[in-house]
C-alpha cells in the first residue's frame, strides 16, 4: 500500500470494505476478492493501491467472513512481531498458552459469522453477484471500475449491466478449472458483454492460457492480453507491477 494513504474500514450496505480515500462521489475502483482470502495476491493488491489517487478511491470488497479472517491474521502478526514471538522463544509453554488466548480473543473481536461456506448452504441467501451489485448501487460515485482476480474477475464480469460500472479488469480469468470438465456457466455470458473488459492472462495460467482462451467466444468489448505469469501472479517483479499499473491506468482513462 502507498504510505501516503491510510487504509480504512467502512461498512456500506451489508458489506465491509477496506479502502484508500473517501467515498465522496469521486470514481471508485472496487477490487473484488477471491472466495479464499488466503489466496489473495500481494502484487495485485499493490497494483490496485498504485491506482489510488486524487480522482479515484480504491476499495477491497470481501464478504464479512473473509474480511474478519484477514483482520484476525493481521492482528496476530502484529502481536507476534511486538511480543508474542519473543515470549514463545523464551518460554515455549507460556507462549503456546498466550497464542491460544490471543486467538480466542481475536475470534470474539472478528467473528466468522457466515464466512465463505455458510451463505451457499442457507436457502434464500443472497448470491455473491447480487451482494456485489447492491454494494455498487450504494456507492456515491460518478463511475465504478471493477478489478478482480480469478473467480473475483468472473464475479465482476456478471455486473456488466450495472449502469454505474463503466470498465472492468480481470487478472487470470478462470476459463476452465484445471481438474474439472468444461463448465459452460464460466463463459456463457462473455459473448454478450457490452462494457470494456480488460483480461490480463498469464502465459502459464492453469485456468487457461491466452492460447486456451481462443477456444471461447468473446465479446468485441473484451481485450485479452498475455503476461508472463501463472494463475497466482505471486512472482510479478516490481517492473511488471509498475508496467501493469500504467497499463490499467490507460485502460481506465486515468492518463
Amino acid at each position: 500500500m502507498r504510505s501516503a494513504a491510510t487504509l480504512r474500514i467502512t461498512r456500506i450496505a451489508d458489506s465491509h470494505v477496506q479502502h484508500l480515500g473517501p467515498f465522496d462521489g469521486r470514481a471508485v475502483l472496487v477490487v473484488v476478492g477471491r472466495q479464499n482470502q488466503l489466496r489473495r495476491s500481494a502484487p495485485i493488491d499493490a497494483i490496485a493501491a498504485g491506482l489510488h489517487g486524487p480522482d479515484l478511491s480504491v476499495c477491497w470488497h470481501e464478504r464479512p467472513g473473509a474480511l474478519h479472517a484477514r483482520l484476525r491474521e493481521q492482528a496476530l502478526d502484529r502481536m507476534r512481531h511486538r511480543w508474542l514471538g519473543q515470549l514463545t522463544a523464551d518460554h515455549p509453554h507460556a507462549g503456546r498458552l498466550a497464542l491460544k488466548t490471543v486467538r480466542l480473543v481475536l475470534k470474539m473481536r472478528y467473528p466468522k459469522r457466515r464466512a465463505w461456506v455458510g451463505p451457499r448452504l442457507q436457502p434464500g441467501a443472497t448470491p455473491p453477484d447480487a451482494e456485489l451489485a447492491d454494494f455498487v448501487r450504494h456507492l456515491r460515485a460518478r463511475q465504478v471500475f471493477l478489478l478482480g482476480h480469478s473467480a473475483g474477475g468472473r464475479l465482476a464480469s456478471l455486473l456488466d449491466a450495472e449502469p454505474k460500472v463503466t470498465r472492468l479488469v480481470c487478472f487470470g480469468y478462470p476459463f476452465k478449472h484445471p481438474d474439472l470438465p468444461e463448465e459452460p456457466a464460466r463463459t456463457a455470458h462473455l459473448p454478450a458483454m457490452t462494457k470494456p473488459f480488460l483480461i490480463l492472462q498469464g502465459d502459464q495460467d492453469s485456468y487457461g492460457t491466452p492460447a486456451d482462451a481462443a477456444r471461447y467466444a468473446l465479446s468485441s468489448t473484451i481485450v485479452l492480453e498475455p503476461i508472463a505469469a501463472d494463475h497466482d501472479y505471486a512472482a510479478l517483479s516490481p517492473q511488471q507491477i509498475m508496467a501493469l499499473t500504467q497499463r490499467i491506468r490507460r485502460f481506465l482513462g486515468l492518463i
